[in-house]
C-alpha cells in the first residue's frame, strides 16, 4: 500500500506539535493577522516540505550528494552578495527568491546587512566542506574545498559577529569529542588555529572580550557595548514578558510589538535569543514542546552516528551536521534562529 511505503521521518514527526503551538498562539494572540501569517509560515510548513523531501532520499548516497549540494549551494549567497558590490545596486526578481527564499520558507542567509543569518549557513556548510576535502582523493577538488573554507572562513571574521565566532568554535569543538582519528586531529588543528586567530587579530579578539564584560580598547569599542546594552535591553523585555504571560506567552512573533511598549528604541522585532524568545512568546507551553523535539532531534542524531561510525559514505557528513547542531544550539544563545533560519533545524 502506499502508506507502507511512505517515509516518516522521527524528526519531522517530533516537530509537529511545536508547529500546531506556533500556529495556534499566532492566530489566537497575534496582533495582526498579516504579522501572524507571515511568522508562522516556516514553522508550519518546513515539517511539511521536509517530510515530503524524504521520500525521494532512496539510499545513503544519495544523501551525501545532497548535503554536498547544500555545501556547494552556500557559496551562491556570496556569489550575489559580490554581484552586487561590484554592480553598487540590489539584485532583485528572480535571483533574490533564489537567494533568500520565498517568503521565509528557504531562506538561505544571504542578507550580509545581518551577519548572523550567513553565521547559521556556514555552521553547517563549512564542517561539510572540510570533512568532504578530508575524504576526497581527488587533489584538485581538495584544494578547490579547502579554498572555499578559507573564503567563508575570511567571511565570518570580517562580520564581526561574536556569536559566529564563539558558535563555529563550538561545531570544531563538538567534532574533538563527536570525530575519531583523522576528523579529530582536523578538529583539533582548527580550534589551534582559530585560537591564534582570535588573539593575534585585535578587531576579533576586543569583540570576544566584550562578551565577558572586559572593556575594550580597540577603535569599534563603544559599538561592540552598544550592541550589548541593546540586547540585554531586549532580554530583560523577553524577560518581563515571559513574567507576566508565564504559560501561553504574549503571541508567537509577538515580541517586537510587546517590546516598542518599553521603549521606543526597541524596534527589533526578536530580542536575539531563540530559547527565551519562545519563552516570552508562547511561554512554558511553546517551550516545553521545543525542547522535546530538541532531544528527539539529539537521540536520533546521536544514534544516527553510532550506527554511520566505520562507514566512509556516511560517517564524515553525519559528523559534520551533527556538529553542525552543536553549534546551531549555541547561536540560539545569541540569536534568534527559529523563524530566518528554521531550514537548518531539519537539514537531516
Amino acid at each position: 500500500s502506499i502508506g507502507s511505503e511512505l517515509k516518516y521521518p522521527t524528526p519531522v514527526i517530533a516537530h509537529i506539535p511545536f508547529s500546531l503551538v506556533c500556529l495556534v498562539s499566532a492566530l489566537a494572540f497575534g496582533y495582526s493577522l498579516t504579522n501572524s501569517v507571515r511568522w508562522v509560515i516556516a514553522p508550519v510548513t518546513l515539517p511539511i516540505f521536509a517530510f515530503i523531501l524524504t521520500q525521494f532520499i532512496t539510499s545513503g548516497r544519495q544523501a551525501v550528494r545532497l548535503t554536498q549540494a547544500f555545501a556547494i549551494y552556500s557559496f551562491f549567497p556570496i556569489a550575489v552578495a559580490s554581484a552586487e558590490i561590484l554592480s553598487h545596486r540590489r539584485i532583485g526578481g528572480s535571483i533574490e527568491i533564489l537567494t533568500y527564499g520565498a517568503a521565509d520558507i528557504f531562506r538561505v542567509a544571504g542578507n550580509f546587512d545581518n551577519p548572523n543569518d550567513f553565521v547559521v549557513l556556514i555552521l553547517f556548510s563549512i564542517p561539510i566542506l572540510l570533512l568532504w576535502a578530508l575524504r576526497t582523493t581527488s587533489l584538485t577538488a581538495r584544494i578547490a574545498l579547502i579554498g572555499g573554507v578559507l573564503l567563508q572562513g575570511m567571511i565570518l571574521l570580517k562580520t564581526y559577529s561574536r556569536s559566529g565566532y564563539l558558535s563555529l568554535g563550538c561545531v570544531f569543538v563538538a567534532m574533538l569529542f563527536l570525530g575519531r582519528g583523522r576528523s579529530r586531529r582536523l578538529a583539533l588543528a582548527v580550534c589551534l588555529l582559530g585560537a591564534i586567530a582570535a588573539i593575534s587579530l585585535p578587531d576579533v579578539r576586543e569583540r570576544i572580550l566584550s562578551l565577558v564584560g572586559i572593556r575594550p580598547s580597540a577603535s569599534g569599542a563603544s559599538q561592540a557595548l552598544a550592541s550589548l546594552n541593546y540586547r540585554k535591553m531586549l532580554l530583560a523585555v523577553g524577560w518581563n514578558e515571559f513574567l507576566e504571560h508565564p504559560f501561553l506567552g504574549t503571541g508567537f512573533g509577538n515580541i517586537g510589538f510587546e517590546a516598542k511598549k518599553y521603549s521606543s528604541l526597541l524596534y527589533q522585532s526578536s530580542i536575539e535569543n531563540t530559547y527565551l524568545e519562545i519563552l516570552a512568546e508562547m511561554g512554558i507551553v511553546g517551550l516545553t514542546f521545543y525542547l522535546g523535539f530538541v532531544c528527539v532531534f539529539a537521540k536520533v542524531l546521536l544514534s544516527g552516528l553510532r550506527e554511520s561510525r566505520g562507514e566512509p559514505l556516511v560517517e564524515p557528513y553525519y559528523l559534520a551536521l551533527a556538529c553542525g547542531y552543536c553549534g546551531l544550539a549555541v547561536n540560539g544563545l545569541f540569536d534568534t534562529n527559529l523563524v530566518d533560519n528554521l531550514p537548518w533545524v531539519l537539514l537531516p
